[in-house]
């Protein structure tokens, strides 16, 4: 029988009951497996606080019908208690700057579940994504503000590529593990 060494938990144990989680990790593995739990972040947009509250209510206001608590993932889990299941935590953060157009930004955020899942489920008319992006189009200068999450023109596509961002991706990683030299 094969042992396991290492587990992966992607960008999840926020959607997952940390409890039970932790206690099938402890049942299953052996006890030199170690568990490697990475997530991010709110992202943030490099050098400019006023993109960044902005940034902030984009997130607050598409999580507010989650199963989980978004402070959470807002605190890169530091308030999760690992050491009750783990000897050995090591946190590390590295976060990743993303040279990026509006345009391609607001196209992820389109793709993103969490984005869907408000549209789906929200009984509001205003469209977070569409607050961020025409808050930045009006920084920028621009005087179109878009009016839906599906481009009527290309111009207003064009206009958005022109507007470069800078985005910072706060990632962060726990590494979980009951071997003294871990």
């Amino acid at each position: 029988m094969e042992r396991v060494k290492l587990v992966s938990v992607g960008t999840a144990l926020h959607w997952l009951h940390f409890d039970r989680v932790m206690q099938v990790f402890t049942d299953t593995f052996t006890s030199d497996t170690s568990v490697a739990i990475i997530c991010h972040s709110v992202p943030q947009v490099a050098n400019c606080h006023d993109y960044n509250s902005q940034m902030d209510a984009l997130f607050h206001n598409l999580t507010p019908n989650y199963a989980f608590e978004v402070s959470l993932v807002r605190n890169c889990y530091q308030t999760l208690p690992f050491q009750r299941y783990y000897s050995s935590v090591q946190f590390r953060e590295f976060p990743q700057l993303t040279r990026t157009t509006l345009y391609h930004f607001f196209q992820f955020m389109r793709s993103t579940s969490y984005y869907n899942f408000f549209l789906e489920t929200s009984a509001s008319r205003d469209d977070p994504v569409l607050q961020f992006v025409n808050f930045v189009l009006e920084r920028e200068g621009k005087q179109t503000r878009i009016a839906s999450c599906h481009l009527r023109s290309e111009s207003d596509a064009q206009m958005m590529k022109s507007v470069k961002l800078d985005i910072v991706w706060p990632f962060f990683v726990y590494l979980l593990s009951n071997q003294r030299n871990a």
